[in-house]
């Protein structure tokens, strides 16, 4: 289903008395993100009620999927005119007619508001830095996508994030920056924040550099977090809950600024970073390494050149087997 199918659909639940309270909510932050949509919305309410004050002398149950099709084929293929009859306001027909009028308006309408041209940045091979229209920054980490339409800033601030970004937001009261993402929406006036959701993966998170935070589920604003600096906030896609921490993440950013940290820093951490950062497997042969510790910071540095401090640091070898790094060594007390 379209997002304007969609929107239709709850639209003519919200009018017809049908709608539940989550499908109440998901229809309110629609509306609430577009001032377009609003006033679609109010414009079509008017009609629908004085369509409603018509009484209809039969009830008719039609599946949504052959009201639409009906609907698409009037609007593409609109009757021939044809020559005046004399109707009374009172009769079923005239409730009939009035109602499809509201329909095709409400499929011509809302068409019209989703063929807004969309701008569309994504980081196919390395990060990449995206300059907003309202001169806000995104960084890309490599896979993301970002969208958002071609009148951004006019109205509203809206953008649509797949993968992981970094942003750094101008300030400005009157416009809120809305980030959608697969299953999340985060609003801001004016901060800089990581943010991650992966397809696929169970968990998006959002840690918080400067500024303040709303971390919630799309469908959702009475459920999440309100984020300042040096906290994250994790939600869980399966359970629909939200957790708040502190971030003790050296290396969150280090897809973005290259530069890896370590403090006292044991060498299971060490690999998990380093896996990241890299793309690459590391394995160790003796479990015993896995308890040394580390502390030490590069720039930008090469896999090579961190093993290379690893090796002098604590005795440990390397090789590279089929593109997996295999460390062997005495291990640590």
């Amino acid at each position: 289903m379209t997002d304007s199918d969609s929107l239709i659909k709850l639209i003519t639940k919200e009018f017809s008395g049908e709608i539940s309270d989550n499908e109440k909510q998901r229809l309110e932050n629609e509306l609430s993100g577009s001032s377009d949509k609003q006033r679609i919305f109010n414009y079509l309410k008017v009609r629908w009620e004085a369509a409603g004050r018509l009484k209809p002398s039969v009830t008719v149950a039609i599946p949504w999927d052959d009201v639409r099709e009906r609907i698409i084929r009037q609007v593409q293929q609109p009757a021939p005119p044809s020559r005046m009859k004399q109707v009374f306001l009172k009769s079923r027909w005239y409730y009939v007619a009035a109602t499809i009028f509201f329909l095709v308006a409400m499929v011509f309408l809302l068409t019209r508001e989703f063929k807004t041209n969309m701008v569309k940045h994504q980081a196919l091979y390395e990060p990449v830095t995206v300059l907003l229209p309202d001169s806000s920054t995104v960084w890309l980490n490599t896979g993301a996508t970002l969208h958002y339409r071609e009148d951004y800033n006019e109205e509203r601030r809206a953008i649509k994030l797949v993968g992981e970004g970094f942003f750094d937001v101008i300030a400005n009261e009157n416009k809120p920056f809305i980030i959608t993402t697969n299953e999340t929406q985060i609003t801001v006036l004016g901060t800089s924040f990581n943010a991650k959701d992966q397809v696929g993966d169970a968990f998006a998170e959002v840690t918080v550099v400067t500024g303040k935070v709303a971390f919630y589920a799309a469908d959702n604003q009475r459920s999440g977090e309100i984020l300042t600096p040096g906290y994250k906030g994790i939600y869980d896609k399966n359970t629909g809950l939200f957790t708040k921490t502190r971030n003790t993440n050296l290396n969150f950013l280090s897809w973005k600024d290259h530069k890896l940290i370590f403090k006292a820093a044991s060498l299971t951490e060490v690999i998990t970073v380093l896996e990241n950062y890299f793309k690459k497997e590391i394995k160790s042969r003796n479990d015993r390494l896995l308890s040394c510790q580390f502390t030490m910071e590069f720039d930008s540095p090469s896999m090579e050149e961190v093993l290379e401090v690893l090796a002098i640091s604590a005795g440990i070898e390397y090789e590279l087997v089929n593109e997996t790094y295999y460390l062997t060594g005495p291990g640590c007390d």
